[in-house]
């Protein structure tokens, strides 16, 4: 188990290339991104142009599904990312995250795991959207890295 959520984050950082995320090693992330409703604890630009935002939490996964299913408001698809034994709690309740569209994932050794699929959203704040994706585009920001 992990003991600081920075912990989790930095493992599924490590791990992203090799990941279904990660379209041929091609993704650009960002961590904490902060915008006015709340900051998100990863944002990603996959190779097929696609944005993810990723909620990490160690134990309070309802809290994760809030914020992710905010997330929902600029990003085309959002997960929570918990530890396995979270994430097992979590699918239990797989009709709220699918009615949320928001996805359950993990680090289990060194691979990432979905444990329920996050359905493609149509961001409502395009404005937001845009924003995201032109941060990570330009690249000149600390917590960035391009596969």
């Amino acid at each position: 188990m992990y003991k600081l959520e920075r912990d989790l984050v930095e493992d599924f950082l490590e791990i992203l290339p090799a990941s279904l995320f990660s379209k041929k090693g091609q993704a650009i992330y960002q961590t904490e991104f902060d915008y006015s409703r709340g900051r998100t604890d990863i944002i990603l630009l996959d190779g097929n142009n696609k944005l993810f935002a990723f909620e990490a939490k160690l134990k309070k996964w309802r809290d994760a599904l809030h914020q992710a299913y905010r997330n929902t408001s600029f990003a085309q698809y959002s997960y929570i990312l918990v530890p396995e034994q979270v994430a097992e709690v979590a699918v239990k309740y797989a009709v709220e995250f699918s009615r949320r569209s928001v996805g359950i994932c993990f680090v289990s050794g060194s691979e990432i795991k979905i444990l329920h699929r996050a359905h493609q959203n149509t961001p409502l704040q395009e404005y937001l959207y845009k924003r995201a994706k032109q941060l990570l585009l330009a690249g000149e920001h600390n917590g960035t890295r391009t596969h």
